[in-house]
């Protein structure tokens, strides 16, 4: 996944938050949001089981519960969790654009590795081509045209 898209569903996560003061975490609304979030994490990260892991180890809800017991508190304990997970929702954010420059100089130096390799070996591959094995017909790179039909090949 390009950083672009990864940066865009974390952030829209995030902005999600702010939809969710108020609720506990047995709001439909609430658990829509941490399934959605979970899904979002598993796409950015495929091959990291500790991100995932991170996300699901904030407590949205009380540890411990008593008789009496107000209802406030479990709308605090979720809120706090939502603090949690707006943090680690932004250090992933975080993650992901310190790879951007990365991925895209990488990518650059592959596409500019390749066509470097092509031009190097180009002489070669057209001696081969009058050299043919067991005598066969030559292929005469004569103008710039023969050259164009067999860059195209490549």
């Amino acid at each position: 996944m390009d950083t672009e898209k990864a940066e865009f569903l974390l952030n829209r996560q995030i902005d999600a938050i702010a939809q969710l003061g108020g609720l506990d975490s047995s709001s439909p609304d609430f658990v829509k949001w941490k399934r959605d979030t979970q899904t979002v994490i598993r796409q950015v990260f495929p091959k990291s089981e500790q991100h995932l892991q991170d996300f699901e180890a904030i407590h949205f809800s009380c540890t411990i519960a008593y008789t009496g017991m107000p209802d406030s508190a479990w709308i605090e304990a979720c809120q706090a969790g939502l603090m949690q997970a707006r943090a680690i929702l932004e250090s992933m954010i975080q993650e992901v654009s310190s790879f951007k420059s990365t991925d895209r100089e990488a990518a650059s130096h592959d596409s500019i590795s390749i066509l470097v390799n092509a031009f190097e070996r180009f002489h070669l591959v057209s001696r081969q081509l009058r050299e043919r094995h067991a005598g066969r017909p030559t292929l005469e790179i004569d103008d710039e045209y023969d050259a164009q039909d067999l860059l195209r090949l490549a």
